[in-house]
């Protein structure tokens, strides 16, 4: 069930960033990740109203506590490189973060290992994600690897893609700390700790952000509802699924935005691309059989 869990999330998440897209010309990233969050709570409180109200246990302050600070400092990280660099040079650099989701719930609390079919498919899905980005990248594929010598933003975008990958491991280990398991309340928990830690930075930094949320409210209202179901999706797939194997398949949300790229706008995928996506749907397969 958590498989397909999270393959839907995939699918709701590059439908997301498709309708999001727009909605960025007009509202300020900091603004636009806040507002969608705190209109996605009120959903997610009807939710947990249904599910009840856990036992809690050390692990799950730390889980989220630890997802919701890591979580906020990549966002802010990721915002300056996409201001600053050119994104066909580092996106590319995001593929790998299932890896680092890997390497961090091998170690303990979690000790999770996805077997030996497993493994390849995260890895081969990540080689696949890592072509479907690598399309526009004119000095070749190996490009976004060799400006992590000589660019300072390609290392930013590296330390945000790690702490990305880890941030799945701490949802786990939140979940973990509910008794009986609810991935609900940890969604929740979360949703309140990220609109409370991100209010005063909104305050300082962009004074006007109340009007831009009036001004562009009917699309946000859109995004928050379908980010709370992709958060839902993906956060119970991390639950019930080996969180490594489940990162990489949210991954695959490029594949899927492609795909409506390419229906609703006409977009004609390049030849790197279109080896990208078999290559990920392989590794997809071999995930699948692993589980």
């Amino acid at each position: 069930m958590w498989f397909y869990a999270a393959l839907l999330a995939s699918v709701v998440s590059g439908i997301c960033i498709a309708i999001s897209k727009k909605t960025l010309a007009n509202v300020s990233p900091a603004v636009f990740y806040w507002a969608t969050t705190l209109i996605s709570t009120p959903f997610v409180i009807l939710l947990c109203i249904k599910t009840g109200l856990p036992e809690l246990n050390r692990y799950f302050f730390i889980g989220v506590v630890g997802s919701v600070l890591l979580y906020n400092f990549s966002k802010i990280i990721a915002y300056k490189v996409i201001r600053d660099a050119r994104l066909s040079s580092v996106y590319p650099i995001v593929a790998l973060s299932p890896a680092f989701t890997l390497a961090a719930s091998a170690l303990p609390p979690l000790r999770e290992w996805p077997g030996t079919l497993g493994a390849w498919g995260i890895l081969v899905s990540i080689v696949g994600a890592y072509l479907l980005n690598v399309s526009s990248v004119r000095n070749g594929i190996l490009e976004p690897f060799r400006i992590l010598f000589r660019d300072k933003l390609a290392i930013l975008m590296l330390i945000s893609t790690a702490i990305v990958g880890i941030v799945s491991v701490a949802d786990k280990i939140a979940i973990t700390g509910t008794i009986p398991k609810n991935v609900i309340f940890v969604v929740l928990m979360e949703d309140i700790l990220i609109v409370a830690t991100v209010l005063p930075y909104l305050a300082v930094r962009h004074k006007n952000f109340l009007k831009e949320i009036r001004a562009n409210f009917k699309p946000l209202l859109l995004v928050g509802t379908i980010i709370t179901l992709s958060n839902v999706l993906g956060i119970f797939a991390i639950g019930y699924g080996n969180v490594a194997v489940v990162s990489a398949i949210l991954k695959s949300h490029v594949f899927f935005l492609l795909l409506l790229g390419y229906f609703f706008f006409g977009d004609k995928p390049r030849t790197e691309t279109m080896l990208g996506t078999i290559i990920m749907v392989l590794g997809i397969v071999l995930m699948k059989i692993s589980s």
